[in-house]
């Protein structure tokens, strides 16, 4: 018996969640999820950054995931290079206003800090079921993660460490 129920798990169902009845089509959902919910956050992000340079008349130009591909274009995932490389970034020319350069710095982190508050406010107005939960929990950690991930002072290409530095010009 015990052999049996090692090879032959039972499936948990739930009712009715979405269609689905076992549980590792929920767990395919959500990982599904999460993955366009980082990859909408980094689109977002950096189109954040992109707007506020063109609004500073900076001549901005926008690299979506540069340090996923080698030179040749191939797909090349690799740690060290996704350490030591944005995955995307917006590249403007050089100013010597470090307010402007403080904002265009500031405004990806300023969209991911309004969409995760997109995210709640919906999330109060929406009826609560374990569809609404996972979809929310989907969508708000990716976007907490990235938060936190872009205002880290302790790496070399992240916004919080350029944050830093336009504000010790300022000073």
């Amino acid at each position: 018996m015990f052999i049996y129920r090692c090879y032959n798990p039972p499936v948990m169902k739930t009712k009715g969640f979405f269609g689905f009845k076992h549980i590792p089509l929920m767990f395919l959902l959500v990982i599904c999820l999460i993955t366009f919910s980082f990859i909408t956050n980094i689109i977002l992000h950096e189109l954040g950054h992109y707007a506020i340079a063109k609004s500073f008349d900076l001549d901005p130009t926008v690299h979506f995931f540069t340090s996923l591909f080698d030179d040749s274009g191939k797909l090349a995932f690799d740690l060290k290079r996704l350490n030591s490389e944005p995955v995307a970034y917006v590249q403007f020319t050089g100013t010597d206003d470090a307010w402007a350069s403080f904002n265009v710095t500031i405004a990806g982190v300023m969209v991911n800090l309004l969409l995760a508050v997109f995210i709640c406010f919906v999330y109060v107005h929406v009826e609560r079921n374990l569809l609404s939960e996972l979809v929310f929990l989907s969508f708000l950690v990716p976007t907490v993660i990235s938060i936190l991930i872009n205002l880290n002072i302790f790496s070399p290409i992240s916004d919080g460490t350029a944050m830093l530095q336009i504000i010790l010009q300022m000073i």
